[in-house]
């Protein structure tokens, strides 16, 4: 996909994160919220992703974020990616999030 580390993609979904997480078949870890973010710990096919987003508004009015605090093979991004896809979540973007807009996207699936 490129030669930048990339462990950020994010989409727009009205699921639930436990929702979404069930979804992808993932082992749920753990769940959180505090004033404004939730996110859940999760093992997708052997590494841990964060999968968060703010509460403060509509579901699917808010990106929601999945990262890895490390590097996810290029395998694991497709794979995700396609998960995404067969659960008819589009578009999803795909590069570097930045917590200050814009965001650094490298592909986009729509």
């Amino acid at each position: 996909m490129s030669d930048l580390i990339i462990n950020d993609l994010w989409f727009k979904t009205g699921l639930s994160l436990k929702e979404l997480n069930t979804q992808l078949e993932a082992e749920f870890k753990s769940y959180d919220r505090e004033n404004e973010w939730e996110w859940i710990y999760t093992y997708y096919k052997g590494y841990l992703l964060d999968i968060t987003r703010s509460h403060r508004f509509p579901a699917e009015e808010n990106f929601t974020r999945v990262f890895s605090l490390r590097n996810m093979e290029e395998y694991l991004l497709e794979d995700l990616v396609q998960k995404l896809i067969d659960i008819s979540i589009l578009p999803i973007f795909l590069g570097i999030w930045q917590w200050d807009e814009p965001h650094i996207v490298i592909k986009t699936f729509e």
